[in-house]
Formats: C-alpha cells, structure tokens, sequence
C-alpha cells in the first residue's frame, strides 16, 4: 500500500490519486469525495429554500385557518417565496464552486497546472487560480516562489493535488 507523503497528508490525496491525475483523471476515491461534497452542499441550499416557504405556509395556515391550497396562493404567501428565492441566490453565488464540481466530475478531466506558487494568508495562489485552503492544512509545506505542478478540476477551481516541479 502506497505511504501517504507529507504533501498528500496536508492536501488530502494519495499517491494513487497523484497517479490518476497525472493521466488527467479524478481517481474513484477522489470521484466519490467530490461527489459527496457536492451533494451536501445542493441539499444544504434545497433545505434553506424550503424552510422559509414551509414556515411560512405552517404561519399562514395556521393563523388563517385555511386549507393548503388556498394558503399557497395566498398574497402573505408570496412574502415566504420571495424570501426562500433570495436565500437560495445568496446560498448558490457563496457555494457556486462547490456546485459546479457537477459538471467537473461529468467531463471527468483534470487540468495541470505548472507555475510558480504563493501563499496568501489562507488562499494558496498558482497561476491564476486561487485555492482556499482548510484550516488544519498545513501550508509550511509549500515554499513560495516554488514551481509546483497543481491537478485541478478546471470550472469548480478544485486542487486535487500537488507536486514539486523543479
């Protein structure tokens, strides 16, 4: 079984994963991770859309007594849609990496990228993309300044992993 390096360690791939990506592919472990992350994060925003809408019918229902279908289309009613509407907005333009993983994961292609890297406060900068990294990862293994050579999923800007490139 492959040793985890340091590098995978803080940046959470294998040395299998690091293979696979080389080949421009996401490995199957990585496929299901990304997978996962990307489902939590749609039911997470399905979630705070309907909470407002079904609060808000279980109010209007309840101080109304009227039956669900004439609450759903009461006028209060449209005051609970309008405010599940802009939560979701809000929810999709903070989460909008994390829900474009979906059509990463479809083409299923991985991206390398070789440039030099730095380390801005918790962003790890390479090339143009700009990573946000975990709070325990441990960026004194990166040495700004460094060619790396970075396997990316292009639309979601997702490091999959990482390599010295000098």
């Amino acid at each position: 079984m492959d040793q985890l390096t340091p590098l995978g360690a803080a940046f959470h791939f294998t040395p299998q994963d690091l293979r696979v990506n080389r080949q421009g592919q996401v490995s199957p472990p990585q496929r299901s991770r990304l997978w996962k992350r990307f489902i939590l994060t749609l039911l997470g925003g399905i979630l705070l859309i309907l909470a407002p809408t079904l609060i808000t019918w279980i109010l209007i229902s309840w101080s109304a007594r009227q039956s669900l279908p004439t609450t759903l289309t009461d006028d209060r009613a449209f005051i609970g849609y309008l405010i599940a509407v802009l939560l979701g907005l809000i929810y999709a333009a903070a989460n909008f990496r994390t829900l474009l993983l979906c059509i990463d994961l479809l083409r299923g292609q991985v991206q390398p990228l070789v440039a030099p890297v730095r380390i801005w406060g918790e962003y790890l900068l390479i090339g143009q993309f700009r990573f946000v990294m975990e709070e325990e990862t441990d960026l004194t293994l990166i040495k700004s300044g460094l060619t790396y050579r970075a396997f990316v999923l292009p639309m979601s800007q997702t490091l999959l992993s990482l390599e010295f490139a000098e």
